[in-house]
Order: C-alpha cells, then sequence, then structure tokens
C-alpha cells in the first residue's frame, strides 16, 4: 500500500511540470469603456495539472500590462450580487495597477472581478473599486469578444482563430 502510494506521489510529481502550461487568449474591446481602458486585451492563463485554471497577467493595448493576484479583500457573496454571477477577484499591483484604478475608479486601489477566459467565449472583467462602506462597488464594465488564442512560447506565434468569427485587422 504505502508502494503503491509512493509510485503514484513520484509519478505525479513528474508530471506537473510537464502538464502544466500557460495560454493566451487574445480579445477585441467591444465598448467605448474598454476601447478607452484597454483597447484590445490578451490574457495570459495558467493551467495546472489538475485542470485548473488561473489568469496571471492582462496585456493590453492601451496601457502598461497589469500582473494579476487573487484577492479575498471583499466577500464573495457581495461581489456575486453586484456582478450577477461568479468571477474570482484579482488585485492589479504596481505602477501599472496604480494607474489603472486612478483611472477606472479615480482611487488608489482597483480590482478585477474576472471570470476564468474560455476559448470562443466573450469576456466581461468587471472593475470594482470600495464604496463608502468599504464593501465593493462597480467602477466600470469591460465587454471583450474573443478574437484568438495564440501558441506558446517558442513556437510560431500565430493565433489560432475562431473560424467563425469575422476577420478583422488587429
Amino acid at each position: 500500500m504505502l508502494r503503491r502510494a509512493l509510485v503514484l506521489a513520484l509519478l505525479t510529481a513528474a508530471a506537473t511540470p510537464a502538464a502544466a502550461e500557460d495560454r493566451w487568449y487574445a480579445y477585441e474591446a467591444e465598448g467605448a469603456a474598454a476601447r478607452h481602458r484597454t483597447g484590445d486585451l490578451t490574457v495570459q492563463v495558467s493551467r495546472g495539472f489538475f485542470g485548473g485554471a488561473t489568469p496571471t497577467q492582462l496585456f493590453r493595448r492601451r496601457g502598461a500590462d497589469l500582473p494579476l493576484r487573487r484577492a479575498g479583500v471583499f466577500r464573495e457573496e457581495a461581489v456575486r450580487a453586484l456582478i450577477g454571477g461568479d468571477a474570482p477577484v484579482y488585485a492589479v499591483e504596481g505602477e501599472a495597477g496604480r494607474g489603472f484604478a486612478q483611472g477606472a475608479c479615480e482611487a488608489a486601489e482597483a480590482w478585477i472581478a474576472l471570470p476564468t477566459p474560455e476559448r470562443f467565449r466573450p469576456l466581461r472583467l468587471h472593475v470594482l473599486g470600495r464604496d463608502a462602506a468599504g464593501g465593493p462597488r462597480v467602477c466600470e464594465v469591460l465587454e471583450y469578444r474573443w478574437r484568438a488564442e495564440w501558441d506558446v512560447p517558442n513556437r510560431r506565434r500565430l493565433p489560432r482563430e475562431d473560424p467563425r468569427a469575422e476577420r478583422r485587422a488587429f
């Protein structure tokens, strides 16, 4: 029994680096707010061995890239009620995050409620700030249309496009 558990643990440990991977999903800004705040957007998503996916960075056409870190600043129920669905909340950090917060919320801090991006599906980001009571408030809603998935580094960097999407210049 112990031997079987040890073998399973070693196989899992050996397979984890090979199975974990990053993906880059490209989106076109859909509304005026998204075009102004970010322009077109690429989301870097890290996928783990067991299939979990976590957005780790937003690459913006307008403005500096935004590293993301999962933040538990608001109660999940409050965010769910505010945005009408489930979406983890991420902190935008660093100098770029402060500039983004100032522009989107006119505040020193802002967070993004970002559902896990999926291929061929539109993306909606809720930029959140704090209300007077310290709870979440929606500063902006940014809408994006799926564009493509980029190949991983060290391969050809051509997007895998949605065959149903109309052709547009980036």
